[in-house]
């Protein structure tokens, strides 16, 4: 059976990057001439070597769910690609990412400064979106910049807790913290946001912009632990990133943490020596795996991002929305995050 929400995204995905690639021909003729090989181009060609489209996804669908027009949502569903882009810009400069969507990273193409502000402009762009929209009040501009100014605000806070942690080897980290540091990394910007924003342009109640927040954070981290297995554990190919580049990067994952908690004294010193070399050897980074599978935190991966599954349906379940079609696709979205490959 195909997952309703895939179908969505797309369905969606055509007119949703016929606006956002507008938008790069647009700035392209408004950039001064010398600027443009280092900035305007650089970022259409980013743009074009686009991921699923799911975040911008899923504030189109948020938008119908509560009643509202599709095309309505477009500037912020830019708003969040856009942003998107900026951090995945700046996320491989500070992890030192070689590839991105099956391709060099920016900062291998273009150098670590071009990069950066490209990141930079992209950041921009995410707040230009809405200011420029034409269709939207200026109070709901106001509201919709508010939830965007958030989500940027807890990504960077996630960001500083997963890289302070690996600069000060730091590996006490309890569970909790690490929960608490996917969400703002990952769960904010990946679902809970966007949602919120298609939600707020559709002049949804209160009671609904919260379940679907709420719903939006479970499953958020539900895709973050998913994306933590691929990987480790899928296949190289499918990836379109570094494979088991977490283990080189030495990353407090989940799945770290809950080993370094559960292993024996012996486990966890191989695991912690293993993280601390930020090794490339592929036997090493085998052993790290076999280690997290002894620890059983690859079987508590698998069954916690179920159990985060359930709590985002739960959470949507508490009210009723507009759009009946459109709800069976958001219900089909935690499935869609935890049994992707890719």
């Amino acid at each position: 059976m195909t997952n309703r929400f895939e179908a969505y995204v797309r369905c969606v995905r055509p007119l949703f990057e016929k606006a956002f690639l507008a938008g790069y021909d647009a700035s392209e003729k408004t950039t001064p001439a010398p600027a443009r090989p280092y900035l305007a181009r650089p970022l259409k060609a980013y743009a074009l070597k686009s991921g699923k489209r799911v975040r911008p996804a899923l504030v189109l669908l948020a938008c119908e769910l509560c009643g509202g027009i599709q095309e309505e949502a477009l500037p912020a569903a830019c708003a969040v690609e856009h942003f998107q882009s900026a951090a995945l810009m700046h996320d491989d400069i500070a992890d030192g990412s070689m590839l991105r969507r099956g391709e060099p990273t920016l900062h291998v193409t273009e150098g670590e400064g071009i990069a950066i502000n490209a990141g930079d402009m992209e950041l921009v762009k995410s707040y230009q979106s809405i200011v420029e929209a034409k269709t939207y009040s200026a109070s709901l501009k106001e509201e919709l910049l508010q939830t965007l100014s958030s989500m940027m605000e807890c990504t960077v806070w996630g960001q500083a807790m997963d890289l302070g942690w690996v600069r000060d080897a730091t590996f006490d980290v309890s569970l909790e913290d690490c929960f608490e540091m996917v969400c703002f990394k990952t769960a904010y910007y990946s679902s809970a946001s966007p949602l919120k924003l298609g939600a707020q342009i559709a002049v949804a109640t209160k009671e609904q912009i919260k379940a679907l927040f709420d719903f939006g954070l479970n499953a958020g981290v539900a895709f973050q632990i998913h994306d933590d297995l691929m990987n480790l554990c899928g296949k190289p190919e499918d990836q379109g990133k570094d494979f088991q580049s977490d283990i080189t990067e030495g990353k407090r994952t989940p799945l770290v943490c809950f080993a370094l908690s559960h292993g024996t004294d012996s486990q966890k010193e191989e695991l912690i020596s293993i993280l601390s070399e930020h090794t490339t050897d592929a036997a090493k980074r085998a052993r790290a795996v076999e280690l997290l599978h002894q620890t059983n935190a690859l079987t508590y991966a698998h069954h916690r991002e179920k159990e985060l599954t359930q709590a985002a349906l739960s959470a949507l379940s508490q009210v009723t929305f507009q759009n009946a079609e459109a709800l069976a696709a958001l219900q089909d979205m935690p499935a869609f995050f935890i049994e992707r490959t890719a």
